[in-house]
């Protein structure tokens, strides 16, 4: 597969998010701790957070929102309990306007998966996955 250089995709200049040279990629396992979510979530520089055993609403079985971010977990996966809640999410900037911004199915709980459109240039799509793999026992 080809690897994508940050230079070789431009969108609409236009655009609050112009390049992907703009684009810093955060992978992390949050351990279901809360103080881990709002710590990378309210201060963070990147502009993508590919998650791992997200901080998930006892009540809800939701993560979190935050004003900064468009949210993104598995929609076509419904947790019934919170032993079957989501171990993957992704949190995307809201600087990437929402319209550049696709959920792809998954139908598991342990993967997130979106596509990222771009107007212009060499390549017009990336797709992002957030990956959990379950310790053996």
């Amino acid at each position: 597969p080809h690897i994508i250089a940050p230079s070789e995709i431009i969108t609409d200049p236009n655009l609050t998010f112009n390049r992907t040279s703009d684009i810093a990629i955060a992978q992390l396992n949050c351990f279901n701790k809360q103080l881990v979510m709002e710590s990378i979530l309210t201060e963070s520089t990147y502009t993508i957070l590919l998650l791992q055993e997200p901080w998930v609403n006892l009540y809800t079985l939701k993560i979190p929102s935050y004003p900064a971010w468009h949210e993104l977990m598995p929609y076509d996966y419904q947790a019934q309990t919170y032993q079957d809640k989501i171990c993957t999410c992704i949190y995307i900037s809201k600087r990437i306007p929402s319209w550049q911004i696709a959920l792809l199915p998954s139908k598991s709980p342990l993967l997130t998966a979106v596509e990222l459109t771009f107007p212009q240039g060499k390549f017009s799509q990336i797709q992002l996955l957030s990956v959990y793999n379950p310790p053996r026992h």
